[in-house]
């Protein structure tokens, strides 16, 4: 493979953390943080975003979902609900659009504690 057109090439990345939802991509660059409220992560603020990342790379089907070890279960299903497709109102009726179906999902980096 062409190291050089690697690097050219944008790969989205969602970490979860107990208190925001982190939109970067590899080059280490943050997208979006959206904060959660106190009922927990918004994750129609996420879909939102991710559908502006989508309309500027509408080939890129594939997106990483990293977590911190004590992310609940049910917080990684709704990011990979997400992350995967939205509904979109088509012809007077919803439709699945896709959005980054193929997921990967591998471990946030831990944040280092300040003592």
């Amino acid at each position: 493979s062409n190291k050089k057109n690697d690097k050219l090439t944008f790969e989205l990345r969602v970490t979860i953390r107990k208190n925001e939802l982190v939109l970067s991509d590899n080059k280490g660059g943050v997208i979006k943080r959206i904060p959660a409220g106190k009922d927990g992560h918004n994750y129609l603020s996420l879909k939102e975003v991710l559908k502006q990342v989508k309309s500027r790379f509408p080939d890129k089907t594939n997106a990483t979902i990293l977590s911190e070890p004590d992310t609940p279960y049910e917080n990684l299903v709704n990011v990979m609900d997400a992350v995967r497709s939205y509904a979109a109102f088509v012809d007077d009726e919803y439709v699945s659009a896709e959005l980054f179906p193929d997921i990967s999902i591998g471990d946030a980096a831990i944040r280092k504690r300040r003592r």
